[in-house]
């Protein structure tokens, strides 16, 4: 199964490969983690013509690195830093004042925004001098006690940058309400992450105090003033955006979790603090103006028993939020970061922790990683069993959960069982019009598709489209679902042109859906598997050129929302290798079809029903090259499999059966191919689909 990591590996190995043909530059900046990037380093090799250059305050790099230790301003640099801002300033005190910050640039940075906003604000008559005395008699020194990585940061450089921040907090705490304000606020940011943070996610810090009388405008307005005066002394950095962003210099949030850590009670109040404004964010509607930053204050907030009961619904609302944005790959992260610490603290039984894994199983399946969901749907199956009893709606929806999750994995039999009991347990209690009762319907069809029940999932497809249309209306999901599906068994049966009807139908009918198209928006990712199934059609029909555009363009989309190995582009990839197969080009098909079997062997298990769809096809090929020996053995193999996969008489099985003969002839092995051929005619007056065998094994 691919991991995390891999799929970033993939990513940095196409991007190098890509980069590698002429002579190139990569940065890497602000690393914090070596094994983040190792990777790179295997890649950028000297037949790649790349170079890197990493930025981090780590020091060590192994000797494969050549690390170039950046040095501090030279004396000239630093004068002329200081003194282009600092007009009118003594020029001994300037001096006095680069050597005392040890020439460090960010410290340097921090003592000119102090000393020009006491300038500005303050008191006209502030000088250089007069911040010397404050930094020397600054009570930073409490904060270097704190037991430090020295492997990791310059001790030295962190010992005088403590002191220039410390300053400013001194200052900031006698700035008033809106200082006071300013410290909560950069406080909780220094549990954030460091990049991207909107102010307006700090707009219900004061209502939250209980000023019930505050009015709204004033309460953003105090923000508003805080955040300035934040940016006015360097503690944060404005960046360009539409709405009005910050950024905080990592070291900055160092500095600040020292002070924080000092007492658990601190680090707890300020965490505390920030999960309430996360689940103001929830409240409005707006988590994922902020996702990156609700990650890390819940894993921060772990630590605390406590903070985790009073917040417990957050990791459900935040897992939820990612799914719906297609941030699968960063919920998938989180969950396995929280999951078993969470449900260590709340129990295994609380309806919460039960909510967050089923969302955590949901990215696990968008993923492709249906193995993992399987096991975390049972696991929810079990606990909504314990919960509510066997005889309730949600026991029953894990359960449906859980047969999606068998079918995903190929094992469709074991799914058709268990729709079967959800359908009956749906159809008693919520009645057979039910939208429920009709999904469960969907699912028993889908699966007989896929056990070759051909007749009669036509037969349920078809009643489903005409109840669907009456009780849910023809633009309702399950309508276009169950026309999709149907349109898909359309083709699979060759009545291509049935399915074109229908898919072009369905197309007309929601022709605004891709211009809504945005992340969340499961309606135009339907509209889009439309016209998926639309290339489809076309391509069965002969129209290649008009299959090939529209399947691009279905690619392109799809690697705007999913990630490079999901099962949804893997499957159009594999569409487009087919179009290059029955247009003639069959090196090139033959290409593809590897690239696709390579990324289907990732994602799923070698003997997965999409896995032999590919070996076949991959098999057809090479017998349209000529190339029997190699083709009969994948199709031998793929066989077998298909025959512990599937029971009795399959579509998949008689077409590979049929191939497998097909080739022995064409390998003079006559004798072979007589046993074969006479089990395909006996079985084709058992099946639909016999007119079909001799084509190939294409996923719908």
């Amino acid at each position: 199964m691919a991991t995390e990591s891999d799929d970033f590996n993939r990513v940095v190995e196409k991007l190098f490969n890509t980069l590698s043909k002429t002579r190139s530059l990569i940065v890497f900046d602000n690393v914090d983690d070596r094994e983040h990037i190792r990777f790179a380093f295997t890649l950028a090799t000297c037949e790649r013509k790349l170079f890197l250059i990493v930025t981090s305050r780590l020091r060590e790099w192994g000797d494969s690195v050549c690390v170039i230790p950046l040095d501090v301003f030279t004396f000239d640099d630093a004068y002329a830093f200081v003194s282009n801002t600092l007009n009118g300033e003594n020029k001994d005190d300037i001096e006095t004042l680069i050597k005392e910050l040890q020439y460090f640039p960010l410290a340097l940075r921090q003592a000119k925004a102090y000393i020009n906003y006491e300038k500005k604000e303050l008191n006209p008559m502030f000088t250089i001098a007069d911040y010397l005395n404050i930094y020397n008699n600054s009570n930073a020194q409490r904060l270097l006690n704190f037991d430090i990585d020295k492997t990791d940061l310059s001790y030295t450089y962190d010992r005088t940058t403590f002191t220039t921040w410390d300053v400013t907090i001194q200052a900031l705490k006698r700035s008033g309400t809106t200082g006071k304000l300013a410290l909560r606020i950069l406080d909780v940011i220094a549990f954030f992450n460091p990049d991207r943070i909107r102010r307006d996610i700090f707009f219900h810090l004061m209502r939250d105090d209980g000023d019930a009388t505050m009015k709204i405008r004033e309460a953003e307005q105090n923000v508003i003033l805080a955040v300035r005066l934040l940016v006015d002394y360097s503690m944060v950095n404005r960046i360009d955006c539409p709405v009005y962003t910050v950024q905080i210099h990592r070291l900055v949030q160092e500095v600040l979790k020292i002070n924080l850590y000092k007492t658990d009670e601190g680090t707890e109040r300020t965490l505390r603090v920030g999960l309430g404004l996360i689940a103001e964010m929830i409240d409005s509607n707006a988590l994922h103006e902020c996702h990156e930053h609700a990650i890390l204050v819940f894993v921060f907030a772990l630590k605390f028993e406590n903070l985790v009961k009073t917040f417990k619904t957050v990791p459900h609302q935040i897992l939820f939020s990612l799914n719906e944005w297609r941030k699968t790959n960063v919920a998938s992260d989180f969950g396995e970061k929280i999951i078993k610490p969470f449900t260590d603290i709340i129990g295994i039984d609380d309806l919460d922790g039960v909510l967050t894994k089923h969302d955590f199983g949901c990215a696990y399946n968008d993923l492709g990683k249906h193995s993992h969901a399987l096991k975390i749907f049972e696991e929810v199956y079990s606990a909504q069993y314990r919960i509510y009893g066997k005889d309730n709606a949600r026991t029953i929806l894990s359960l449906k959960n859980v047969a999606s999750a068998y079918q995903d994995l190929g094992k469709h039999k074991e799914a058709n069982e268990i729709f079967h009991k959800v359908y009956v347990w749906r159809k008693s209690n919520l009645g057979e019009t039910n939208p429920e009762t009709l999904k469960s319907k969907h699912g028993i069809a889908f699966s007989n598709r896929t056990l070759g029940k051909y007749a009669e999932a036509l037969q349920m497809f078809q009643e489903l489209y005409a109840e669907s249309i009456a009780i849910l209306g023809e633009s309702a999901m399950e309508t276009i679902l169950t026309a999709q599906n149907m349109g898909s068994l359309y083709l699979e049966l060759g009545r291509h042109s049935e399915a074109l009807q229908l898919y072009l139908k369905v197309l007309d009918r929601d022709k605004n859906a891709m211009a809504e198209m945005k992340n969340g928006d499961e309606y135009a990712s339907r509209h889009l598997k439309t016209t998926f199934y639309i290339a489809c059609a076309y391509r069965e029909l002969g129209h290649y050129s008009q299959a090939i555009e529209m399947f691009q363009d279905v690619l392109d989309k799809q690697k705007s929302i999913f990630c490079e190995d999901h099962p949804e582009i893997i499957l159009t990839e594999e569409n487009i290798a087919t179009v290059y197969l029955q247009s003639g080009e069959t090196s090139e098909a033959l290409r593809r079809y590897e690239d696709v079997l390579n990324k289907r062997n990732k994602v799923y298990d070698e003997d997965h029903q999409m896995c032999l769809i590919t070996k076949f096809n991959i098999a057809e090929t090479l017998r349209r090259l000529g190339k029997y020996p190699e083709a009969l053995q994948i199709l031998e193999g793929v066989l077998v499999k298909q025959k512990n996969l599937f029971e009795g008489i399959h579509p998949q099985i008689m077409r590979t059966a049929f191939y497998r003969a097909l080739v022995s002839f064409e390998l003079d092995k006559r004798s072979e191919m007589v046993q074969p051929m006479e089990q395909v005619i006996d079985q084709q007056l058992q099946t639909v689909i016999w007119a079909n065998i001799p084509r190939l094994s294409v996923s719908f």
